[in-house]
């Protein structure tokens, strides 16, 4: 399990972000749980073997901070079930995505967390975080 403070210095760089950042989806693929290793005969590559015994092995990182479907994967992955929604203020141009809380019916209660970004991806990864902080925090 991720440490809270862990996850609130990731969503602190999140905020700041304006764009993608590699360099931010390395540190994101580290924190849950994939591994940079060296390969026999193929040199060091991403690993992630979080699916019982099946490795899955890529040459980058996922991009988290660039691909709706990567961080949803992760979204899915790690929050299983969890409500949230993304959209776009026509208005001023950011997007905003909202986890929501649900109780132990599924029944949605209040907000867990929401995030506005410049980016769907951005926005979607530190309501993300913000969420996965405030459950650490929860069982701390």
């Amino acid at each position: 399990m991720v440490e809270a403070a862990r996850l609130r210095e990731l969503l602190e760089r999140v905020r700041k972000a304006e764009g993608p950042d590699r360099e931010l989806d390395a540190e994101l693929a580290i924190c849950f749980g994939w591994q940079y290793r060296s390969r026999k005969g193929r040199g060091r590559e991403w690993l992630d073997d979080s699916f019982g015994s099946v490795e899955t092995w890529v040459r980058q990182p996922p991009a988290f901070t660039a691909s709706l479907d990567a961080i949803t994967a992760l979204i899915e992955r790690e929050l299983p079930g969890q409500a949230w929604t993304l959209g776009k203020n026509v208005h001023y141009h950011y997007w905003q995505c909202t986890f929501i809380a649900l109780d132990e019916n599924g029944n949605p209660f209040g907000l867990a967390s929401s995030h506005a970004a410049a980016t769907p991806e951005i926005a979607m990864v530190a309501a993300f975080l913000s969420a996965k902080a405030a459950l650490a925090e929860a069982r701390t």
